[in-house]
């Protein structure tokens, strides 16, 4: 049995989105090789998982980070956003909303899946 890849994001908005862009450009083409993949964000990659977070960012000889997002999951890409995390760095934001996209998973079900995925930590 063939493992899929994890791709564990921590980075938010402070490298100007270089590491998202990364990490959804990979997912992108994995799955167009048939690769199963998910993106977990904790830390301050949580910020990613949030509504209209993806706009205006872009990484130099990229498209917009926002089009690289809406990609993954119209390919039916799964981001999980970390529970605790997401309540510690993203509590201080007024007015968000998580994206219908992204579900807050437990350390618990991360540790699960990490026996059928490789890791790859941004």
């Amino acid at each position: 049995m063939s493992k899929g890849v994890m791709i564990i994001l921590t980075t938010g908005k402070e490298d100007r989105g270089a590491k998202a862009t990364l990490s959804f450009s990979f997912a992108i083409v994995a799955m167009s090789m048939g690769i199963d993949i998910k993106i977990f964000l904790t830390m301050d990659g949580t910020i990613w998982a949030y509504k209209d977070a993806c706009k205006g960012v872009r990484f130099p000889m990229y498209e917009d980070l926002e089009k690289y997002v809406n990609l993954f999951y119209e390919m039916g890409g799964r981001v999980m956003v970390s529970t605790p995390c997401s309540e510690y760095f993203c509590g201080v934001l007024d007015n968000v909303e998580l994206s219908e996209n992204a579900e807050l998973t437990e350390f618990s079900e991360i540790i699960k899946l990490s026996d059928n995925y490789n890791l790859i930590s941004m």
